[in-house]
């Protein structure tokens, strides 16, 4: 299970009250870091075989 499916579900907090604003986008940076590295390395995969 991950919090920030469920919050802290022993503590009773939601995932609103453990991350806030700068915890998503930080976490939106990283996923578009992701996205951006996965395009490259399938043009290349793409590239090799053409």
């Amino acid at each position: 299970m991950s919090t920030t499916d469920y919050g802290d579900e022993v503590g009773g907090r939601t995932p609103w009250e453990l991350f806030d604003e700068a915890d998503a986008r930080q976490t939106l940076a990283l996923a578009e870091e992701a996205v951006a590295l996965a395009r490259t390395i399938i043009k290349e995969v793409v590239d090799d075989r053409g």
